[in-house]
């Protein structure tokens, strides 16, 4: 949700929250500005008002929580964890922590030019999703089963996590040669 959305939300959601006062003081009598002569001067006293501004404020107060957000996805995703079991207790490692890792080592691995992780478990196991963007003049099958084998095996001793499978997706091929490897 983009921010004049949510601005515009939480305006509609004041406005709901101050109708529903405004009735609720309406059914308990309560004189904010002389009503005598307007439309509202029959309502005053009758259960419709009180009704209606529980309904106003209930339905104001759910916009208004709708609105403001409970921490981003982000922060909730990298509080996510996969639970590892071992002699002494339960070890939780963090989705974000697995990511940094798999991050890591791809990084040592020569012509990957940029890298995102991401991981997400099912039941069949964890995953971990990697996009790269590499190097024209390098071969990618050799170079993305490199990736896996490495993130894999470095991933795997690290924390115990069994991983099902790396995924690997090429974003962009990037022209810039490899320099030669000293024999």
């Amino acid at each position: 949700m983009n921010m004049l959305s949510r601005l515009l939300l939480a305006i509609v959601g004041i406005l709901l929250i101050i109708a529903g006062f405004f009735c609720v003081f309406l059914y308990l009598n309560v004189n904010i500005v002389d009503l005598s002569g307007s439309a509202f001067a029959g309502f005053s006293g009758k259960d419709e008002a009180g009704l209606a501004g529980l309904f106003l404020l209930l339905s104001g107060m759910i916009v208004i929580g709708v609105v403001i957000p409970g921490g981003s996805a982000d922060k909730k995703a990298s509080r996510r964890a996969i639970m590892v079991q071992n002699p002494n207790g339960e070890v939780g490692i963090t989705y974000g922590a697995i990511e940094n890792m798999a991050l890591r080592v791809s990084r040592e691995i020569d012509g990957i030019r940029d890298i995102e992780a991401r991981v997400n478990e099912t039941r069949q196991g964890t995953i971990i999703y990697l996009r790269i963007k590499v190097l024209s003049d390098l071969e990618i099958p050799r170079l993305s089963s490199a990736l896996q084998d490495k993130v894999k095996e470095y991933v795997e001793n690290i924390t115990g996590i069994t991983i099902r499978e790396i995924r690997v997706s090429i974003d962009n091929i990037i022209e810039e040669s490899v320099p030669p490897r000293p024999a």
